[in-house]
């Protein structure tokens, strides 16, 4: 309810980007999300940052597949200001893209703009206490990605040398 009320004061750019992006993320929940999309739409030829820009089309994308009565003229309105806006090659360009995706097939654009998101059910505090350990103390390595520590998927020095001799002797 006290969306639109931050966003008329909301100067910083991050900021901003946050609110449009709980609009279109969350907003089949917020009764007014249409309507405060449609007014920073309607100013969107003031708006400078691109960022926002970029993210006012994704959250106005997500929304139309969410409440499709009220974004489909906002959205159409939306993507003609960016398409037209040559400015910021970045915003056209994704302008171009939904309104193609769109043109092609609306089911196949539903499923690629409001794709399922991934449930985060395992923690890493909840994973082995020493591995973690170990883990922070290699923290600028790949051990993080492979959530193993370095020696498991790294070879020293002396068996590499040893496993190339291996090798060149086969």
């Amino acid at each position: 309810p006290y969306t639109h009320k931050c966003l008329k004061g909301m100067e910083d750019t991050q900021g901003k980007i946050a609110i449009i992006w709980m609009i279109g993320e969350y907003g089949d929940s917020i009764t007014e999300a249409p309507y405060i999309l449609e007014a920073l739409i309607d100013s969107f030829a003031e708006e400078q940052s691109r960022d926002v820009r970029l993210e006012l089309l994704s959250s106005a994308a997500k929304l139309f597949f969410k409440r499709p009565p009220e974004m489909q003229k906002t959205l159409g309105k939306l993507l003609k200001y960016a398409i037209d806006d040559v400015g910021q090659v970045d915003v056209r360009d994704k302008a171009l893209t939904y309104y193609r995706l769109l043109k092609y097939d609306v089911h196949e654009a539903a499923r690629v703009i409001n794709c399922p998101k991934a449930i985060v059910d395992v923690f890493s505090e909840a994973q082995d206490k020493e591995l973690n350990i170990r883990l922070m103390k290699e923290f600028n390595s790949l051990s993080h990605v492979y959530n193993l520590p370095a020696e498991r998927f790294l070879y020293s020095h002396t068996h590499l040398k040893e496993h190339l001799e291996k090798e060149r002797l086969e």
